[in-house]
């Protein structure tokens, strides 16, 4: 081999090692960082136990940004070890790492999104709402209902509340949330982005409310 060509190919080997360890610096530094703004946010920060980094997802976003998916088991506010999976953006400064954004969830899929309110609903009957437009690939319904008093317990079989989600594009059906239970709440997420609305069918229902959220996925 020509002893220029193999000079050159050292230097290339070389160069490409020094790269690489520093990017394994510069993702460790991010995943400390990140790190410390979960901390933050939990209940009893000393019982946390991070992800070790190769199990944790981090891309680089540019020139100093970071996406950073992992998991951290942490006490609650019952003294119980609970397993959060968190979705954190970050951006290098020269004083150290700025925050852009942070979920927490139980659910590894539904971490990397922040939830930002599209619709708001409230009512006591029947109704169909007026379309709303979801622009992600994830989307969720957050609702409450309270019964009439004098029918629960002695005639509960005639209560019901329901909520019909539709396509507004296709005219279909995608979900739909049901309840007998006259004092009850939950979340449904939904996946698929375009136009929709909800039928909402009541039986003695007092009151409920509804409120729609986009999901805005934060490692993108």
């Amino acid at each position: 081999m020509n002893k220029k060509i193999f000079v050159m190919m050292l230097i290339l080997i070389l160069v490409t090692i020094g790269f690489s360890g520093c990017l394994e610096d510069e993702e460790t530094a991010a995943y400390e960082a990140s790190k410390n703004f979960v901390r933050s946010c939990l209940k009893a920060p000393s019982t946390a136990k991070f992800a070790p980094i190769g199990e944790a997802t981090i891309e680089k976003k540019g020139d100093n940004g970071w996406a950073i998916l992992s998991y951290v088991d942490a006490q609650n506010a019952f003294g119980a070890y609970i397993r959060n999976y968190y979705a954190c953006r970050l951006e290098k400064k020269n004083s150290g790492y700025k925050l852009i954004a942070l979920n927490l969830d139980e659910d590894i899929a539904m971490a990397p999104y922040k939830w930002v309110e599209e619709k708001y609903f409230i009512g006591s009957d029947d109704r169909k709402t007026d379309d709303f437009k979801i622009v992600g690939d994830w989307w969720k319904i957050e609702w409450e209902v309270g019964g009439r008093e004098s029918y629960e317990d002695i005639y509960s079989d005639l209560f019901s509340f329901s909520v019909n989600v539709i396509n507004s594009d296709t005219n279909t059906s995608v979900d739909w949330i049901y309840t007998g239970d006259p004092y009850d709440s939950g979340i449904r997420y939904i996946e698929g982005s375009g136009t929709f609305y909800l039928d909402i069918s009541t039986i003695n229902v007092d009151d409920w409310t509804i409120t729609v959220y986009q999901g805005i996925n934060i490692l993108l």
